[in-house]
């Protein structure tokens, strides 16, 4: 698969509205332009246009069930985009984290790059849906530990292992998704430090990473 790191981005027009005290009707007081930048680590050879996709289920305002006539048959996929400008940096390194683990049995297929337009910044990814599956629990400690540790032979520290970014099938090895606050490199410690709190991880009651309502 091809890399580069050449930046694709975006001019929007940011306009400031007031009323006029004399007329009461609204006034542009100000006009700039703004830059918003894209994801620059792009590996993948596939690049999808977000408009091509046909929507099937929102899970969180950032996460998507969708379709593609080109992928997976026609099957669901899952669509993650930056929403906001800020959260171009979280889709950063998860895009990097996917090329790092891409085919070591760690996380989901990365599938492609979501551009905005056919030739426009890209604001996002698609990865495999993964079908019946539900949040770890204590039982699966055994298996995520599987899991993270082929994810810790790589030197990355996942960063964020509560108990729902580990996802489990019947008959499947566990799965880890999130990678937003990955890093790899990492000292060893850092890494033991990790696995040593998978166990409490995998007990927890937060809530906090679970999953969304559907609207």
């Amino acid at each position: 698969m091809a890399q580069t790191t050449a930046t694709i981005a975006v001019w929007w027009t940011d306009d400031m509205l007031t009323r006029d005290p004399v007329t009461s009707k609204p006034t542009f007081i100000r006009t700039e332009e703004v830059l918003f930048a894209g994801v620059k680590s792009l590996w993948h050879d596939v690049k999808l246009d977000k408009l091509d996709f046909s929507h099937q289920d929102r899970l969180r305002q950032n996460f998507h069930i969708v379709t593609h006539p080109k992928i997976n048959g026609g099957g669901p996929v899952l669509m993650k985009l930056a929403v906001w400008p800020w959260e171009i940096g979280y889709i950063e390194t998860e895009t990097a984290a996917y090329q790092w683990i891409c085919d070591k049995g760690v996380g989901p297929k990365f599938l492609g790059h979501l551009t905005e337009g056919p030739n426009g910044r890209v604001v996002g990814f698609i990865t495999e849906w993964l079908d019946g599956t539900r949040p770890a629990g204590p039982r699966d400690l055994d298996d995520c530990k599987k899991t993270l540790a082929r994810l810790h032979q790589l030197g990355i520290k996942h960063g964020d292992i509560n108990r729902h970014n580990f996802l489990v099938r019947e008959g499947h090895e566990a799965v880890l998704i999130d990678f937003e606050t990955s890093r790899r490199d990492r000292p060893h410690v850092e890494l033991e430090d990790e696995m040593d709190a998978l166990k409490s991880s995998l007990e927890s009651t937060d809530p906090r990473g679970g999953p969304a309502v559907r609207d």
